[in-house]
């Protein structure tokens, strides 16, 4: 058996493996055992299972990504302890067992979501299912509204401020039709153009240059100011016209989540218990040899110079520091 110069090889940790296969059987076998006896005294399970179908999402994004976000704050709102609680308190179910009972699973790229719980009640795990579902349909959509709520509060401030910047400018600029104000100004300007052109070359040129130019500088300045409050009240209305339609599609949703009839749980089934059986000794017997593995190495390590023991085992000499530090005879 070849050792290298710096360590021991695998199969020389196998060999030692070999020596305790003993504790490689026993300790896998006893886990097995344990699990499977436990296994067999906990009470039968129940699973009933609830279809919930999210209410279209309109929105100006992709409606993928607005379907697939709606799903996921569902999905965490009904594992959430807030929606555990409440359906505790709603059906009588342990705030715990809801906790670990509770599975979702998206039907592909819809809206749709199965709500599945396992419990030991055949009575209340399809009302578990239910009632989990709506309250926290109800929680995520009231969460929707709150912040659309408030996002359309902030732009009714914003337009109230615009529509105040605006009729200052329009007091200022005396604008109140600004069509009518543009033609007029227009008018004015080619009035004050055609009388530069009339006095080219006369001792009026000067003044009805300074008349031109200060027409086009009133014209512009006061131009500017209306057009200014004006885009800001555009934009003002329009985003508290886009909040507005988001906030009636907020309340329609709670509404619908309040009273959503269409959410209704399968009748509670029986859970297969040689599966779930089956499975805890698997997993235990996996634990078990992994445990007895870790054992071997632990106590191959807490040994003495482990190193020169293997190498003994496999028939090979010590290392040369070992025989230099070995006791002398006589």
């Amino acid at each position: 058996m070849h050792v290298k110069a710096n360590g021991v090889e695998i199969r020389d940790w196998t060999r030692v493996m070999g020596r305790r296969l003993s504790l490689l059987i026993v300790i896998p076998v006893a886990a097995m055992l344990v699990a499977g006896i436990l296994a067999v005294l906990e009470p039968q399970t129940y699973r009933a299972t609830a279809t919930v179908i999210l209410p279209d999402q309109e929105t100006s994004g992709p409606l993928s990504s607005a379907v697939s976000q709606f799903v996921a704050d569902f999905e965490g709102a009904i594992t959430s302890d807030s929606v555990a609680q409440a359906t505790s308190e709603a059906t009588g179910e342990p705030k715990s067992a809801i906790g670990a009972g509770i599975a979702t699973r998206r039907e592909g790229a819809s809206g749709v979501v199965e709500v599945t719980y396992t419990g030991t009640n055949p009575d209340r795990a399809g009302e578990v299912a239910q009632t989990a579902s709506r309250l926290a349909l109800t929680q995520i959509a009231q969460i929707q509204l709150d912040v659309i709520d408030a996002q359309y509060r902030a732009s009714d401030e914003a337009y109230q401020a615009a529509e105040e910047q605006w009729l200052v400018a329009a007091q200022e600029t005396r604008i109140v039709n600004f069509n009518v104000f543009e033609s007029t100004a227009e008018r004015r300007l080619e009035e004050a153009l055609d009388e530069l052109g009339a006095a080219q070359g006369t001792p009026r040129e000067a003044a009805a240059q300074r008349k031109l130019d200060a027409l086009t500088t009133q014209f512009t300045e006061r131009q500017n100011q209306y057009q200014s409050a004006q885009a800001k009240l555009d934009d003002a209305i329009a985003a508290r016209r886009f909040l507005s339609n988001e906030l009636f599609q907020s309340q329609g949703i709670v509404r619908q989540a309040e009273e959503n009839d269409r959410i209704e749980a399968s009748p509670a089934r029986p859970t297969s218990r040689l599966t779930f059986i089956v499975r805890r000794v698997l997993f235990a017997g996996a634990f078990g040899f992994l445990l007895a593995i870790g054992v071997i190495i632990l106590m191959e390590f807490l040994r003495p110079s482990p190193l020169d023991r293997i190498r003994r085992e496999a028939g090979l000499p010590a290392e040369p520091a070992a025989r230099r530090t070995s006791p002398q005879a006589g």
